[in-house]
This record gives structure tokens, sequence and C-alpha cells, in this order.
């Protein structure tokens, strides 16, 4: 089984606002941040699961645009079907300098192949 959470999660998320991996190319607002280290479970036949933490920051200058998006990358990312299973598992929020940042972590379980016609959401 090959690793496919951060594909799910640019082809989810990507049309919501901007997304970079680890570090934000860009210092216009809004965008979002992520970051996932992916964890093996294997038997001797091979990998039979792929699971992960993922965190999403937001960022924004106006705290109704950060929550408003937030909520529709958690929406997006918690209604994954096919192979990948999707849960919340905290978030908070907070402002420096004017700037929000309202950060959510995940629980993202990848459980056999990705085939981009099992999930209508993300073909």
């Amino acid at each position: 089984m090959e690793e496919k959470i951060g594909i799910i999660v640019t082809s989810t998320v990507g049309g919501i606002c901007p997304l970079y991996l680890y570090e934000a190319e860009t210092a216009k607002y809004p965008y979002a941040v992520y970051s996932y280290v992916p964890e093996f479970r294997s038997t001797k036949d091979g990998v039979y699961r792929i699971t992960t933490d993922l965190t999403m920051d937001i960022y924004s200058d106006d705290f109704d645009e950060a929550h408003a998006l937030a909520l529709e990358v958690r929406d997006a990312l918690v209604a994954l079907g096919g192979v990948f299973r999707c849960r919340e598992i905290s978030n908070s929020m907070e402002c420096v300098e004017g700037v929000w940042d309202i950060r959510w972590t995940y629980r993202v379980d990848q459980t056999g192949e990705y085939q981009p016609e099992e999930n209508d959401q993300n073909s």
C-alpha cells in the first residue's frame, strides 16, 4: 500500500484556500499550512494501514474568515470516504499581532489503496 494521505489532503483542502505543506510560501492571507508524519502498520504480508495525526493551521488577519475556512476544511476532511477516515482530535485558536491561527488536529487512517473513483469528492 502506498501512502496517499498528503494527496487526499491537497485535493480536498486545496480548493478551499491556498495550502502549503510544513511552511507557507506566501504572506497573503488567508492560507493554510498542514503537517503530518505517516505511521505504517504492517504484518509479514506488508502494510495494512497507514495512520497519522494531521495538523492544519488556518491563518488570516480576519477572525470570521479564518473561522469559516477552518469549519469548511473540517467538514471536508471529516466527510472523507473510501479508504480514508478522518476524525477531529483537538482545536485551538490564537491571535498574534493581528493574525489569527486556527489549528485543528485530526487523526487520519488509510486502510487500502486510494482509487480516485472511490471518493467522488476528490476525483
